[in-house]
């Protein structure tokens, strides 16, 4: 899990230094092609619950103002999760009994101003398993 959110604000943050870039050089596209100012992708992650069955991961990143329309599924363990993405600039949700390949859907704020604080927590019906699964983005 640690990874996916890094790589996510990573590619958010190239692409805003391109469209600066491009702006500043009077280069840049119609400014409402979405493919030149947003982006989107997918992401496998994984992520290890303990011996209570819990996982919390928390990451501080620049988001530039940009909302992240997300989606995500946890396809291991077999196991039933209470799930809860925050962001500090509002978003996220809360999710309980979500079952394995069961999909969650969510929209995460990000300042322009400041870094954005996002923390995931997880509770599962199994303990001290490996889990994994999918998120796919766009912004």
């Amino acid at each position: 899990m640690e990874k996916v959110f890094s790589d996510i604000f990573t590619n958010l943050q190239e692409v805003v230094a391109k469209n600066l870039e491009k702006a500043k050089k009077g280069t840049l596209a119609d400014k409402y092609n979405s493919s030149i100012l947003g982006g989107s992708g997918s992401l496998p992650f994984n992520f290890q619950l303990d011996s209570n069955g819990q996982y919390t991961y928390s990451i501080s990143q620049y988001g530039a103002g940009k909302t992240l329309n997300c989606s995500a599924y946890i396809s291991n363990p077999n196991a039933t999760f209470d799930i809860k993405i925050s962001s500090s600039d509002g978003g996220g949700g809360q999710w309980n009994g979500i079952v394995a390949n069961q999909q969650i859907h969510f929209n995460i704020e990000t300042s322009f101003w400041h870094s954005t604080t996002i923390t995931v927590y997880i509770k599962a019906t199994v303990q001290n398993q490996n889990g994994s699964g999918e998120i796919n983005y766009n912004y």
